[in-house]
């Protein structure tokens, strides 16, 4: 999302600005970020300074949480920021399916569904499984880390559910992964009254010999 200056034909005051307005053009899909060496620029938001890889990272969750997009394209740099995370090939049309209309539940659809209403609560549940370490702990205590960084409940789905199964390519063999882990996504973007049951399934997995996390799901509750 973030374009250089020499790339896009931007004067150096013109991108001044926009760095001191913090807005982000999403027609053209542009996100200034300030480079920075040992000190921040004068009159721009620190975080917009970026020295560190730990500063571009903070930075990308900003730009995943305020300039979404379209669902192609929060998960295509879903894919790049979060390192430790695998994403099901499917997850970016499961996007689509946040806040809609729950009969069970009954509750109506949200204002604005999709990634581009709820990418705050699903950026905050992604980088929660991101930045969890998972060497030497329990599945409870992991669980139980994500649910502290996120926000939201995180727990186990009872066992025995078929559609919580995904398949899984690790290398040249593909595997069925059981996908029962859940956080529970209950509020949007505009933190209306109404409590979602949307979830975020995920699983564990190893991929050249890491542990990491595989992403099945992140929409409507299944």
């Amino acid at each position: 999302m973030a374009r250089r200056i020499a790339d896009s034909g931007v004067i150096f005051s013109d991108a001044v600005t926009k760095l001191q307005t913090t807005q982000i053009n999403t027609a053209d899909e542009e996100y200034y970020l300030a480079l920075k060496t040992t000190t921040n620029w004068p009159n721009i938001d620190g975080l917009l300074n970026v020295g560190t890889p730990e500063e571009l990272y903070k930075s990308a969750l900003v730009c995943l949480r305020d300039a979404p997009i379209s669902e192609a394209s929060y998960i295509a740099r879903c894919e790049r920021v979060f390192s430790k995370l695998i994403f099901h090939p499917n997850v970016g049309e499961t996007l689509k399916r946040h806040g809609q209309a729950n009969a069970e539940a009954q509750y109506s659809p949200a204002r604005v569904q999709g990634v581009r209403g709820f990418s705050y609560s699903i950026t905050d549940a992604l980088s929660a499984l991101n930045e969890v370490e998972l060497q030497g702990k329990t599945t409870d205590q992991i669980l139980s880390e994500v649910k502290s960084r996120s926000g939201f409940d995180c727990s186990p789905q009872g066992k025995g559910k078929d559609k919580l199964k995904f398949k899984y390519n690790n290398g040249t063999i593909e595997e069925e992964l059981n996908c029962e882990f859940h956080i529970k996504i209950c509020s949007d973007n505009d933190t209306s009254a109404t409590f979602y049951q949307d979830r975020v399934y995920f699983g564990f997995c190893v991929n050249d010999g890491e542990k990491k996390i595989f992403v099945a799901h992140s929409g409507q509750h299944l």
